[in-house]
Parts: C-alpha cells; structure tokens; sequence
C-alpha cells in the first residue's frame, strides 16, 4: 500500500511540474545521511585495529606456550589468545564507529588490568611480563586512536569514562562473556539507545563496512579453529608432542617384537597380544584427536555462519532503513511541490479572472461610456 501511495505522489510530482518547466528548473534529491569522512576513518582503523590486536595476542600467547615448563600456564596462554581475539571482534563490529572505538578501547583497558592485578595476574607465573607487555602496547595503541578520531572537547570525557567503567567492571577470568559498554556509555552521554544511531551510512558504505567484517573473519577462521582444536586436546591430555611420544614408543616396541621372535619365538605370541593392546590405545589416541579437530571446524563453522547470518541481517535492515527514510523524503518533497503548484495554480487563476474581467470592462464598458461622452459633447451647444 505505501509502494502504490509513494508511486502515485512520485507521478503527481512529475505532472505537477510539467506547468512550471518553462518557469524554473525542478531539482529532487533524494536523501542520504552518510558517516563523515572522520566516522569513516575511525571505522576503518577499528577494523585493522582487530587485525594488530590479534597478532600482538597471539605472538605473546605463542611466546609463553613455547617458553612455559608448565602445562597449565601453556593452557592459559592458549585460552587468554582464544578468549581476547573472540572479544575484540565483537567489540570492532559494530553499527555506529564511535561505539565500536569507546567498547574496544574499553576491552584493553580491562584487559590489561585483568592481566596486572590478583584475578589474572598469576596465570603465567613467570612469564607473566610477557602478557602485560603486550596489554600495554596494546592500549596505548588504541588510546592513540581515540586522540585521532575523538573530538578534542570531547576526548577527556572520553579518557575519564573509559577509566571509570574499566574500574568499576573488571574481567573477572577469561571464560566469562564480556557485556557490551555501549549502553553504559549511551548514560554518561545522556541519550537514549533510540536517538544513539543517527545514520548508519549510506548504502555504499554499509555494503563496504559488511564486506570489510566478512573478510576480517575469515581471516582469523582458521586460527581460532587452529586455537580451539588444540585447546581441546591439550584439556583431553593429547597434543601434538604427546602422539609424537607415543607413535615412538609404539615403533620401539615393534622392534623389540621382532627381537624377541628371532631369539624365542615361543614369546611371541604374547608380544603381539602386547603390541596389539598398545596399537588400539594408539588408535584410540588418534581417533579423540581426529574427533577434537571435526569438533573444532564445527564449531568455528557454525560460529562463521552465525556471524555472517547477523551481518546479513544488519545490511537487511539498514538497506529497509535507508529504503523507508527515501520513501518518507520523497513523500514530502511530492506534498511539497504539489502544494507550490496549487499556490502557483491559483495566482495564475487570479490573474487570468482578474484579466478577463479587464477585458470584459473594456469591451462593454468602454463603447457605453464613449457613448455617453459624445452625447453629452453634441448636447452643449444646443
């Protein structure tokens, strides 16, 4: 019903202004509300903001597992990296730019805090430095960016809320999913959630900002799938080192088999028995790595598809936005012209009556009173 309203007011304004072509030139343009060239760019650094946030991560996470003596500090360095890079790509995509600055600028902090006090400030032991070195660079990264891409009045604010929301919601362990600080920062700025999102851009630029995020997860797909497959079987006891272990020990056995079968045959069948039960740990071994692994790649999959569903849904629904906002400004640009026409219309209505009724006075009016003249010339003398 609205698509059929609109055509008809879109016809209605090209009738319209068909009279007025002659008199001045009709321009429409329909709206957009596009991000700023400073929105744009903050967007845009946000996003390779996640690409420098994930490898400062990770290389110190790799770092620690690579150096750690103990198994519980490699698994929580490889937790810390699963955790953190799944965090910061919920934080960097979002709608508004402003938003998705303030919430990872946020996340750092709380990250480094995190990392530097009693919750996590012991899961490393000693290669705890590691982790805090990267923390800090990767706040002053992006504190840097919020310098650049925040207006100077605005920025203390900015910095003090920042501060203060890290303080009062700390990371209490990595496991835990982190709330969003938007609807935090919606109240220490005074709006409502309703008036937060004023545009989300044009319809070029929210199929860029889509492109952009799909790209940057299938980045970091193979990775975290990579990190969840190996954080499963370091939990379930097996790693890569441990089936390396095995495989040779198996091998050494098989050759102390045949050892035994050249001098004492008769034992051999109780070698085997041996070597066979060991054979079917080792297949079981394989078997729980092969399934953690489809297990990892499943999960990372559904994870992908459902990040892919809501960024579909995002461009739906900005694309219906954009779409109801052009509608409604052209409904009001048809009123409008249409109205000036009707003005138009009767002035030159009035004109046109105000002229025939001239006309009318002259025609009549004007032999009757000439008449009347000439009578009264030709009576004076008589």
């Amino acid at each position: 019903m609205r698509t059929a309203v609109s055509a008809l007011h879109a016809a209605a304004v090209l009738i319209a202004a068909l009279p007025l072509a002659g008199c001045s030139l009709l321009t429409i343009e329909l709206p957009e509300d596009p991000l700023n060239e400073l929105e744009i760019n903050a967007r845009l650094a946000t996003h390779r903001f996640v690409g420098h946030f994930s490898k400062t991560v990770s290389d110190a996470a790799d770092e620690i597992m690579a150096t750690a003596q103990a198994e519980s500090i490699a698994l929580s360095a490889l937790r810390w990296k699963i955790a953190a890079t799944t965090a910061v790509s919920t934080t960097a995509f979002q709608v508004s730019p402003r938003d998705a600055l303030v919430d990872t600028w946020i996340y750092c902090v709380q990250m480094e805090d995190f990392l530097g006090e009693a919750e996590g400030g012991s899961l490393f032991g000693p290669l705890q430095s590691m982790a805090t070195t990267a923390a800090a660079r990767l706040v002053a990264d992006i504190g840097k960016l919020g310098v650049a891409f925040v207006p100077d009045d605005e920025l203390p604010r900015y910095q003090e809320f920042v501060r203060s929301y890290a303080d009062e919601v700390p990371l209490r362990d990595l496991a835990t999913p982190r709330e969003s600080a938007v609807p935090a920062f919606y109240a220490f700025l005074g709006i409502g959630e309703e008036e937060a999102v004023t545009t989300v851009g044009t319809l070029s630029q929210v199929v860029n900002d889509f492109g952009s995020r799909v790209s940057l997860l299938g980045e970091q797909l193979p990775n975290r799938t990579a990190w969840g497959s190996e954080l499963f079987l370091r939990e379930s006891g097996f790693d890569g080192r441990s089936l390396q272990a095995e495989l040779g020990a198996f091998s050494a056995r098989v050759e102390r088999v045949a050892e035994v079968a050249e001098q004492a045959p008769e034992m051999v069948n109780a070698a085997l028995l041996r070597l066979d039960e060991e054979l079917a740990v080792l297949i079981e071994t394989i078997d729980a790595q092969r399934a953690a692994v489809m297990e990892g790649l499943q999960r990372e999959r559904l994870g992908l598809t459902e990040a892919v569903a809501r960024e579909r849904a995002a461009l739906i629904e900005a694309v219906a936005v954009e779409r109801a906002a052009t509608l409604d400004e052209l409904e009001r640009y048809s009123d409008q012209v249409i109205a000036d026409a009707w003005s138009q219309i009767r002035g030159l209505m009035g004109i046109a009556i105000f002229g025939l009724i001239a006309l009318l006075i002259v025609l009549f009016g004007a032999p009757f009173g000439l008449g009347m003249l000439v009578g009264r010339v030709t009576k004076r003398p008589s």
